[in-house]
């Protein structure tokens, strides 16, 4: 059995990929026989600030229409805010690195290594649970921190990770 086919066996995502038909995914630069083994899920949960105050504006706007409508003209803004947000909000896995893309006028992506790689932690807030999303915090060595917000599948994106990671202590 080859190199390439027992990584692929071993590894802790049943369907690997090496291209996704994902349009974010495509100018991500995956290396030569590199495979994405999990996407970050943006979940729906990030539009949840914006229909609060949609319904805060149209509350509002019973008593006071200036104010509800300004409301409303704030709420679209958030939502046209966390539409962009999750068109270019980006967590990759690969079988080499983790790739996070991150803002929108200032559109910045890293790649961190898995040496360069000192833990991932899911936090949930009350929200996230009720929602169904978690932040995923990724810890590099040195003072380097990301923090990937509204995952909906926090969870199996580090346990993936954490499975990369002591596989590899295990090697050393």
């Amino acid at each position: 059995m080859t190199r390439d086919r027992r990584r692929v066996k071993n590894n802790p995502i049943k369907n690997p990929r090496r291209l996704s038909r994902d349009p974010r995914l495509a100018d991500i630069g995956l290396r030569e026989g590199e495979t994405i083994l999990i996407n970050g899920i943006i979940s729906p949960g990030i539009y949840w600030k914006s229909l609060f105050v949609l319904l805060l504006a149209l509350l509002v706007g019973l008593l006071a229409w200036q104010l509800g409508a300004l409301l409303l003209i704030v709420s679209l803004i958030m939502f046209g805010v966390a539409f962009l947000t999750q068109k270019f909000l980006l967590l990759v896995l690969t079988d080499h690195r983790v790739i996070v893309r991150y803002g929108i006028i200032n559109l910045e992506t890293t790649q961190i290594r898995f040496s360069s790689l000192e833990s991932v932690e899911v936090q949930r807030t009350l929200v996230g649970q009720l929602l169904g999303y978690a932040s995923v915090v990724l810890t590099g060595t040195g003072t380097r921190v990301l923090v990937v917000p509204f995952i909906a599948n926090a969870n199996q994106f580090r346990n993936a990770l954490d499975e990369i990671l002591f596989r590899q202590d295990e090697v050393k």
